[in-house]
Order: structure tokens, then C-alpha cells, then sequence
């Protein structure tokens, strides 16, 4: 979370720098948008092994850490979990030439990777699921820090 807090200080004062250029006046409200997603990497390992067994290794890319943000990346900080993408659609995301080209890609097998991830992180008494939540370091301790972290970038 610093280092959006840094750029929106610095997309901040560039915005200013330039309403004094233009003799102008400027008023920044900052409205929280969604946090960046942080995939655990315990339950990223079960999921990207099942997706090799799924549909083999050559169709399977662990891509790490990446850019994208979402409502989902903000339970992300509080809770371990995972946004992986699946194959099987062409076009970009969100957009009106997204289309599913490969129904089994896109339907059959994230639910079959999904369904075998789940029976990983439950077998044995929910041992692993167990090992997961213990071994994890939210960002936020609780619902009420993540509340306040968002009071002071709203600031």
C-alpha cells in the first residue's frame, strides 16, 4: 500500500505543479479505489499444480505477482487467497470483443482445477487450509485498520 500512497502523492503534485503553471486553482479529493491483489503463494502452489494435471504443463503459466486491483484484491489484505486467470476466451477482459473461444478451457477445466484445490486445502482434516491461516501475515490486522487506512488516503 506505500507505494500507491507514493504515486498518488506524486500524480498529486504533479497535477498541482501544473494548475500554478496555468495560474489556476485546483482542489484533489482522494477517493479509495480498490487494493492491489496479493495472491497467497501457499494456495497459488496447490492451484498451479492442479492446473498442470488439468491441462498440462504447457498451458499452465505462473505469472507471480501482478498489476491488476480489484474489490477482491481488498479482502486479499485481511484474508489469504487467490485471483488466478484461466484460458479459453479471446479479446480483452471487460470489454465488448471479450468472447469465450474454448468453452472447456473456460468452463470445465477452472472448475475441475478449483474443485481439486479445495479438496487439497480441506483433505485431512483441513490440514494445509489450517497451515495457510496460521502461517499468514495480513496487511490490515482487522476490518477496523483496513477501515482507518482508508480514512487517511481519503484524507
Amino acid at each position: 500500500m506505500a507505494g500507491v500512497t507514493d504515486a498518488s502523492q506524486k500524480v498529486n503534485r504533479a497535477f498541482r505543479a501544473g494548475a500554478y503553471a496555468m495560474g489556476a486553482d485546483i482542489e484533489i479529493k482522494e477517493i479509495p479505489g480498490y487494493m492491489p491483489r496479493i495472491n497467497n503463494k501457499e494456495m497459488n502452489q496447490f492451484f498451479y499444480a492442479n492446473a498442470i494435471e488439468v491441462v498440462g504443463e504447457d498451458k499452465v503459466i505462473n505469472n507471480g505477482h501482478t498489476t491488476g486491483s480489484s474489490d477482491f484484491g481488498d479482502i486479499m489484505h485481511l484474508m489469504p487467497a487467490i485471483h488466478p486467470y484461466i484460458g479459453g476466451a479471446k479479446g480483452i477482459g471487460h470489454s465488448s470483443n471479450y468472447q469465450v473461444e474454448d468453452p472447456e478451457m473456460f468452463y470445465i477445466a477452472p472448475t475441475k482445477i478449483m474443485a481439486m484445490t479445495i479438496i487439497d486445502l480441506l483433505y485431512d482434516g483441513a490440514a494445509e487450509a489450517q497451515k495457510i491461516i496460521k502461517d499468514f501475515v495480513p496487511v490490515y490486522k482487522n476490518k477496523e485498520e483496513y477501515m482507518k487506512a482508508w480514512e487517511e488516503i481519503s484524507k
